[in-house]
């Protein structure tokens, strides 16, 4: 019988978008007969054949997303097989099934085979949105309060001290424990888990999904993993100290310290004739109907995974001769992509000394090099969710006639009067625009930079000598030129200023604004009359000249008891608005901040 195939909607779009040639791995999620298609992995010259970085490259999608086909993408159709490519779907484990992705640029075809015994049979396929995803699945992040630590005096010592790990693992010594709640999984057992909960009735209705705050993607549900010190234990563990090193994996820590950091690692550097101290940490998916006393082996499985990551990482690290260093696992969610990428990176280096890593992921994903991705400032930070972050995220609006429509990309942060108890009221409109340009560049990871103060914008116009040293402290409004002048000085980022006489000429910059939001996609401050907003975007329709935009007012304050984001989307802190809204007797200078290429 044929798997059914099915596609999700961005693995879609990513090979269709593709041009040139190009080869390489599907990997996806299989149940109920289906397999459906997550995650893309581009070969390369330097991939093609590496056993150990196909596995390396596997585990970095969540647990529950194996490799599990190929796709090939020509300019022109062929009648030649590449039987060397198509011999690689022999060493796929996770079906006797595979599947083979094709697509034709100059005929627009796309279409899937799978692999039986007699050979290739083409297969319809189906699309699946990313709502209908979201409804069926469901991220699981795994941490332990514990580290584990490997001796790093040799290649054979890390394998053996991980070897040992995985045993003690494989023989049930790990119990699993939502976060919130009192339930229990232990190889089949279940404890406090009644037999025929799912997994979707645990998380809807016994714990929460944990949160993110530089993203506005729902973050995975947590699950504590305790070992043991026997199978037939179920203890309970706490952190005894913010920084701690265990010597054994079959110690068990108590202590009473309720609320420390889940799992840090030794700030101590390590050298090779040392032990380096490795953190828990890593993702799973499972549909949300499966039964919780089935969950074992996909969090078994998480792991395993986690250990092959490990032990790649620091064989890699051994074989080229680099220093152990503390490392820390990082979750990255890339929208192109839309799927979690987990990796390892060194604690202790910068971005700078990871370019040639981050340009390995970007051949990889065949994602632009325009744009970071892979940065420490991409890193998902799991916590409270600013509560100013995409504040237009469910407005409605009804829409131009015939409009093109484009929007901010990305994610940015709300910043508006009284924002920080700071009363910058009748003046402040302007510096709250740049903190929420900023903000942009922040969590597009282009930079670690806080978002400045309006004391430190001050500071860096008077350094520029645009502005007297008076000017720090005061309460003196500044303009879209000022804001380009700090852009460039704090973040070398350069700026398109437009300029209109009046609000009703802004109609003549729907065209550029489009291709702004397309290309860009910054934020865009517009400032006139000794007033600033930020546009968010626009609506635009070219022939009639149409025109709405998308308006995020600096001037908002907060009050009443309502949700603070219901009273953002019903108070005036974000709205759609024409012409109308902008002033005919005032002149309009606009600042399109314009990201560098950057990986």
């Amino acid at each position: 019988m044929f798997p059914k195939i099915v596609l999700t909607r961005p693995v879609f779009m990513r090979l269709n978008e593709a041009l040139g040639n190009h080869t390489g791995e599907i990997f996806g999620i299989i149940y109920n007969g289906i397999v459906l298609i997550t995650g893309l992995n581009f070969d390369s010259n330097d991939s093609i054949g590496r056993e150990n970085l196909r596995l390396y490259n596997q585990n970095i999608y969540p647990a529950g997303v194996d490799w599990c086909g190929l796709f090939q993408v020509n300019q022109t159709q062929t009648t030649n097989v590449d039987n060397k490519f198509l011999s690689r779907l022999k060493d796929i484990a996770v079906t006797n099934n595979p599947i083979l992705l094709t697509r034709i640029i100059d005929k627009a075809i796309l279409k899937a085979s799978v692999f039986y015994i007699d050979g290739l049979r083409d297969t319809d396929f189906t699309i699946m949105e990313e709502e209908e995803f979201a409804q069926t699945f469901l991220h699981i992040r795994i941490r332990s309060r514990r580290t584990i630590n490997v001796a790093t005096d040799k290649h054979d010592s890390i394998i053996k001290d991980l070897h040992k790990f995985r045993k003690k693992l494989s023989s049930g010594a790990a119990v699993f424990n939502f976060k919130e709640t009192e339930f229990y999984i232990h190889n089949d057992e279940l404890d406090n888990v009644p037999s025929n909960t799912s997994l979707g009735d645990i998380c809807e209705t016994d714990t929460h999904p944990t949160e993110i705050r530089n993203s506005f993607i729902q973050g995975p549900y947590e699950v504590t993993v305790i070992f043991l010190v026997s199978d037939s234990d179920i203890e309970r563990e706490h952190v005894c100290s913010d920084e701690y090193l265990l010597s054994d994996v079959d110690e068990v820590t108590e202590c009473d310290k309720v609320g420390a950091p889940l799992v840090r690692t030794t700030a101590l550097r390590n050298t090779r004739n040392g032990r380096l101290h490795l953190p828990i940490d890593i993702l799973c998916i499972a549909q949300r109907e499966r039964l919780v006393q089935n969950l074992y082996d996909i969090l078994m499985e998480a792991l395993y995974r986690w250990l092959d990551l490990i032990r790649l990482y620091l064989t890699k690290s051994f074989s080229e001769h680099i220093e152990s260093t503390p490392v820390q696992i990082c979750h990255f969610y890339p929208i192109p992509l839309s799927h979690y990428v987990s990796l390892i990176y060194p604690k202790e280096e910068t971005d700078e000394s990871l370019v040639e890593k981050r340009a390995a992921l970007h051949l990889l994903f065949n994602l632009p090099t325009s744009q970071p991705f892979f940065r420490q400032g991409n890193v998902l930070q799991f916590g409270k969710k600013s509560v100013g972050l995409n504040v237009h995220h469910g407005l409605r609006y009804n829409g131009v006639s015939n409009g093109q429509r484009a929007l901010v990309k990305g994610c940015y942060e709300y910043y508006h009067y009284l924002q920080d108890s700071f009363d910058d009221r009748g003046w402040g409109c302007a510096y709250r625009s740049f903190q929420t340009i900023f903000s942009w560049f922040r969590l597009q990871g282009y930079t670690t930079k806080k978002v400045p103060s309006h004391k430190e914008i001050q500071a860096c116009l008077v350094k520029l000598g645009d502005k007297p040293a008076s000017f720090i402290g005061s309460h003196n409004w500044i303009g879209s030129t000022e804001l380009s002048f700090c852009l460039d000085e704090m973040l070398g980022v350069s700026s398109i200023i437009l300029n209109v006489s009046s609000g009703q000429e802004l109609c003549t910059l729907g065209s550029q604004l489009l291709y702004h939001f397309r290309t860009a996609g910054t934020p865009v401050m517009i400032g006139g009359g000794n007033l600033a907003h930020t546009i968010l975007g626009i609506d635009f329709n070219e022939e009639s000249g149409a025109i709405m935009f998308l308006i995020l007012d600096p001037h908002f304050v907060a009050s009443g008891d309502k949700n603070y984001l219901t009273l953002i989307q019903t108070k005036g802190g974000v709205f759609w608005k024409g012409l109308h809204f902008w002033s005919q007797n005032n002149f309009y200078n606009l600042c399109l901040a314009q990201p560098t290429s950057s990986y």
